[in-house]
């Protein structure tokens, strides 16, 4: 493998250097709101109820009475479940000129999408389109709050105390920085990686991971699994999306990318060595329940926890959302960083099919997805490659060897052969050309 070299790129701690306290204001922030919500609001999943055990009196009265000790504030902040149609609505009554800052700056909603949002995930967004489309509204919360530098608990319907975005008022997002993560090596050595959507991510320290929900279907349809099974069954999952720093653009747009991770192994919850949501955050140091679903942050000075239960993701959602992590991640190509790391899906998936990785001498790197046909075979579909003067991925379909005889120039009294790379051509009996049947009358390679 080439050495890794150092990358060009911003810190998160140089992005966020000189923010004001706007987006500290929404560290540990409560969950109450100003305003009224306007059109339909989401369903909450309830959390439990805490209880707190009272203090044990003195057991002889000659003991003396112990000085009363607080209890540090608990609040809870309940998940929500995200659909398609919530997040269609997300932005109902918004007419483009409301001002979002960063504590820096200021940008109306409208510029904010086609400046930052369509860079840092590498497309274009259009925000009049948004209701057309969930989940680019869910990636453009994400940008905002890493436009706006928010750690912690991240409410996409506030600024500061402000409510700029009614409908959103009860969703929030767990938003932290993994200081903590495996190295590349280690993660290609890391168990399960193939519940790790897309295959192959390779994370570094100071990645900011923004929690989106958790889902119940942890296996993209129609892939083919080997010994696969998870150890007690197949895990939970949950999708998050990581910022990258390091592949920040030239106005110093940092990008964006979803993924799928398990959420932990139920027969085995105390596995470290998983790429998993669990072992992310106690790595980190923050507390998680695994029963309750809920991330617990701790205000050091004040010994506040806020406890954030993670959203469901409607079961409807989660095929187009899956598909927008994409199959894929190449981190690096000839020992450099690629400006889009991600493979994504190409526009038709055969029903069961398969996906491997090719690198040739030169350390181009491609990606061969291969169909099962009629006889339960597997043969190829069609092909990714990286186009470096695009900086992107191009999916290429593999005709078979009908289809290619099909696309070529058919010649009377010549029969066509498809014979490796080339269509060769034969004379017929009773040819024009004089030729005698089967003799050798020319060639077409195709591209």
């Amino acid at each position: 493998m080439p050495q890794e070299k150092e990358p060009k790129g911003i810190t998160r701690r140089q992005f966020l250097k000189g923010a004001t306290a706007l987006g500290a204001s929404a560290l540990l922030s409560s969950c109450g709101f100003k305003g009224e919500p306007a059109g339909e609001q989401p369903t909450k999943i309830p959390s439990p109820t805490e209880t707190i055990p009272p203090a044990k009196a003195p057991t002889q009265e000659s003991s003396p009475i112990p000085e009363p000790t607080s209890t540090p504030e608990i609040v809870s902040i309940p998940g929500i479940i995200l659909t398609e149609e919530y997040l269609k609505n997300a932005f109902a009554g918004i007419g483009g000129e409301e001002v979002i800052t960063n504590g820096q700056e200021e940008v109306s909603v409208v510029q904010f999408g086609q400046e930052y949002v369509s860079q840092s995930w590498g497309e274009e967004i259009n925000f009049a389109n948004l209701p057309q489309s969930p989940i680019n509204s869910l990636k453009y919360l994400v940008s905002l709050g890493v436009y706006q530098g928010q750690e912690g608990v991240y409410f996409p319907g506030k600024q500061g105390e402000e409510v700029v975005f009614p409908q959103l008022k009860d969703l929030s997002f767990p938003t932290l920085t993994l200081e903590k993560v495996p190295f590349e090596g280690e993660q290609r050595e890391q168990e399960h990686p193939e519940w790790i959507f897309p295959q192959g991510l390779v994370l570094r320290p100071d990645t900011q991971m923004t929690v989106v929900g958790l889902l119940n279907d942890p296996k993209p349809e129609g892939e083919i699994t080997v010994d696969k099974g998870a150890p007690g069954g197949e895990p939970n999952s949950v999708l998050v999306a990581f910022t990258d720093y390091l592949r920040a653009d030239e106005n110093n747009i940092p990008r964006h990318y979803l993924a799928i991770l398990p959420l932990h192994f139920p027969a085995d919850p105390e596995n470290k060595n998983t790429l998993s949501l669990q072992n992310f955050l106690k790595a980190n140091g923050y507390q998680y329940d695994s029963q309750t679903k809920e991330i617990t942050f701790i205000d050091p000075q004040t010994e506040k926890q806020t406890r954030v239960g993670l959203n469901l993701i409607e079961e409807d959602f989660i095929k187009d959302l899956r598909q927008e992590t994409g199959l894929a991640f190449v981190d690096q190509m000839k020992g450099e960083l690629i400006r889009n790391p991600v493979v994504p899906y190409p526009d038709q998936m055969p029903a069961v099919w398969e996906l491997s990785k090719q690198e040739d001498e030169k350390g181009n790197i491609s990606f061969l997805l291969q169909e099962e046909n009629d006889q339960g075979e597997l043969v190829p579909y069609a092909r990714a490659f990286y186009d470096e003067e695009k900086e992107g991925w191009k999916w290429q379909k593999i005709l078979s060897a009908e289809e290619k005889l099909a696309q070529v120039p058919q010649i009377e009294g010549l029969k066509a052969l498809w014979q490796e790379e080339k269509i060769i051509y034969q004379a017929e009996a009773n040819n024009p050309y004089g030729l005698e049947e089967g003799e050798y009358a020319g060639e077409f390679v195709p591209n």
